[in-house]
């Protein structure tokens, strides 16, 4: 259910694919929506000034946001996800 819920707030902030495997999560963003302005204007600062984790990107087989999500096990890494995708 968990996990549901996270792809809903997922597909909200255009993205088409989430990954969470051993602490880490891994996001997709669509790629008809990279290229337009308001995602690089108004998307992507919310990720560059969030505060809650540290954050990579990268363009290998789309643009992708990498990130290490807090906790010890993984109903604590996917509460994490979520907390992160709702704060943005």
């Amino acid at each position: 259910i968990e996990m549901v819920k996270i792809k809903k707030l997922a597909s909200q902030r255009f993205i088409k694919q989430v990954r969470i495997l051993k602490g880490k999560m891994s996001l997709t963003f669509d790629e008809k929506i990279v290229d337009k302005d308001f995602f690089v204007e108004k998307e992507l600062p919310r990720y560059i000034n969030q505060t809650m984790t540290q954050l990579s990107f990268s363009q290998t087989n789309g643009f992708k946001v990498h990130l290490n999500l807090a906790g010890n096990n993984s109903r604590e890494y996917l509460t994490f996800a979520k907390n992160f995708l709702q704060r943005l």
